[in-house]
Formats: C-alpha cells, sequence, structure tokens
C-alpha cells in the first residue's frame, strides 16, 4: 500500500503524466451501474455528470494503483438495496411493491421502498399525492413515513395528499382502517374520513368527511357527484398540483357532477364554466378563476 507522501506526490504530479492512462468509458460504467443498482437515469442525469467530472479527478490517483473503484461503487450502491422514484411531471404512474401492494403516484411524487421488504416489516418513504391499495397482512402491518407523520395500515385502500411545499397532510380512508401516528398524537381513521394534520402546529388542524366522489386511480379518473363547486376547484388544484386563486363572489354553492380523466386543467374549467360562469386565467405559478367582468 503507498504511503500518504508517495500519494500526495502522485496526486501534486498528475498533470505531467494524465494523458499517458486511456480514459474510462463514464457512460458505459453509468448504464452499467444502473442497470444493476435500478437507479432512473433521466433524474439523476446531471448528478452522473458532475460526479463522474469531479470523481474523476479526484480518484485518478487511486485509479493509477489500483483498478478496484468501478467494483467498490457497484457494492456500495447495491448494498442500499432501496427503489427511489419520482413520477414526472404531468403523468401518473402506478407502481407495484414486493408485497403486491399498488400505489398510483400523481405528477411529481416520490417513494422510496426497499427491494425487498424484511420479514415482519413493510414501510416505505413517500411524498406528494398517491392512492394506496395494500395487501392485508395482519401480522405486518404496512408503514408509510411522511414527514413527521406516519400512516400504519393492515390492508386497505385510502390516498396521502402531502405536497412537500404544503403545510397539510390530508389522509383520506376509503376503506379498511388506518392509524395516523405523530410524537404527539395517534388516531385511528374511520372509512370515508379524513383527518388533515398540520406540520407546523404538530397537531390535528381538523377531521371531516369525505366528498362525495370516487377516485378511480387506476384508469387516472375521478368522478364527483352532487359536490359543491367549491370543493370540485379545491380537488382539481390538488389533482394537477396547481394552486388557484378563487373569487368568493362566484356560485360555490353550485352542485357540480363530473368525471375527470386525461383532460387537461384547462379544459376541466372551460367544460365548468358551462355550469357556473366565470373566467380564468393563469398568473405565474397560479390560476385565478373570477367572476366575469
Amino acid at each position: 500500500m503507498p504511503s500518504e507522501k508517495e500519494m500526495l506526490e502522485t496526486w501534486e504530479n498528475y498533470n505531467e503524466f494524465k494523458d499517458d492512462f486511456p480514459k474510462p468509458d463514464l457512460d458505459s460504467v453509468w448504464d452499467k451501474t444502473t442497470e444493476e443498482t435500478g437507479w432512473k437515469k433521466r433524474r439523476i442525469g446531471f448528478f452522473r455528470n458532475s460526479f463522474f467530472r469531479y470523481a474523476a479527478a479526484i480518484l485518478l490517483p487511486i485509479l493509477i494503483i489500483g483498478s478496484g473503484v468501478y467494483f467498490s461503487v457497484i457494492k456500495i450502491n447495491n448494498s442500499l438495496n432501496y427503489v427511489s422514484y419520482e413520477s414526472p411531471v404531468e403523468e401518473r404512474s402506478k407502481i407495484e411493491l414486493p408485497d403486491g401492494s399498488t400505489i398510483w403516484l400523481q405528477p411529481n411524487s416520490k417513494i422510496k421502498y426497499p427491494k425487498e421488504f424484511k420479514k415482519g416489516l413493510r414501510e416505505v418513504e413517500f411524498s406528494g399525492q398517491g392512492y394506496f391499495d395494500i395487501q392485508e397482512n395482519p401480522e405486518v402491518p404496512f408503514i408509510i413515513n411522511v414527514g413527521n407523520m406516519d400512516v400504519t395500515v393492515l390492508g386497505t385502500q385510502f390516498y396521502i395528499k402531502a405536497n412537500q411545499n404544503n403545510d397539510l397532510i390530508e389522509t383520506g380512508l376509503i376503506s379498511g382502517k388506518v392509524k395516523i401516528s405523530t410524537s404527539r398524537i395517534e388516531r385511528i381513521l374511520s372509512p370515508n374520513n379524513v383527518l388533515i394534520y398540520s406540520k407546523s402546529l404538530k397537531d390535528i388542524k381538523e377531521s371531516k368527511n369525505l366528498l362525495n366522489n370516487k377516485f378511480h386511480w387506476d384508469d387516472g379518473s375521478i368522478v364527483f357527484e352532487n359536490c359543491r363547486f367549491m370543493d370540485v376547484l379545491t380537488e382539481i388544484s390538488d389533482w394537477y398540483d396547481i394552486d388557484m386563486e378563487i373569487n368568493p363572489e362566484l356560485e360555490l354553492d353550485t352542485k357540480i357532477t363530473l368525471t375527470i380523466r386525461e383532460e387537461s386543467i384547462d379544459e376541466i374549467l372551460e367544460i365548468l364554466k358551462i355550469i357556473v360562469p366565470f373566467e380564468f386565467h393563469k398568473k405565474q405559478d397560479k390560476i385565478v378563476v373570477s367572476t366575469i367582468s
């Protein structure tokens, strides 16, 4: 093993002999790394380029001394045994977990889970919006980490809205039973109920009944049946992860029946205008819904 002094001299004299050594095929190395680790190339392409650019400079003396660096990187990444996934912008994604559970992710939602669940433990990390259909296993609860709040499940259907830029985490239970817990509170959620947790207050902000709508996440649709116009706009805002500024003078209590599938938010608002007259326009990162001038 070279001494520290010898390694330092090698580094300082790097420019004199750097051209004597072949350049590694970084794209080939990265392709093999992503294949064996399950990493997503599209999400971390920038990271890859930056990583290899700087790592090549820092590790060159070690590459000169030995040729085991590439295999060490593979081993370190494989030891993590986790899959991280982020649903693309304007796309919904279906994730099949190792236990047979299914999760439908809304755009810009993230999930991290082990390639194989350990015996007696099913646990994932989540942010964004998603619908969960969890395989029942009373002996092995399913735990979803959402920031500093956990959702514990025995086998059920529910949704979570936990956008990172929103102070509120909403959990709505469709069937079964879930437990919401933090360091300060613990609450059991019953079917057709919604619990809203405030991250800033670290407490339950409110609990309410599910809206009169039905989620069909498997085909990417949501059905509103006789819902308030205001509630429909709120759900659409969440569904497409875009803020809305709504004029309170609109007829917000008007009942709406509507099915949303793959329409854009502009198309949906144009349809709603037929029922409730209003105008809308985009302003920076939000949509302004106003009365007709």
